[in-house]
C-alpha cells in the first residue's frame, strides 16, 4: 500500500484546479460572448482565453521548475 504524500497531492490538486478553472472559463466565457455578441466575437474571445491559458501555463511551469531547482 502506498503512503500518502502531501506534496504530491498538493501538486496534483493545483494542476487540476488550474485546468478546471480555465476549462470552465473557456466554455462559459465563450458561450456568453457568443450569446451576447455573436460567433465572430466568440472566436476572438476564445482565442484570447486560450492565449492567456498558455501564458499562465508557462508561468506555472517556470515556477514549478524553480521550486524543483530550490529543493
Amino acid at each position: 500500500m502506498a503512503s500518502f504524500d502531501p506534496d504530491r497531492h498538493r501538486g496534483q490538486t493545483d494542476r487540476q484546479l488550474l485546468l478546471g478553472g480555465f476549462g470552465l472559463l473557456l466554455v462559459v466565457g465563450g458561450a456568453l460572448v457568443a450569446f451576447f455578441l455573436g460567433g465572430g466575437a466568440a472566436i476572438v474571445a476564445i482565442g484570447i482565453l486560450v492565449g492567456a491559458a498558455v501564458l499562465v501555463g508557462l508561468l506555472y511551469l517556470l515556477i514549478n521548475a524553480l521550486e524543483r531547482m530550490a529543493q
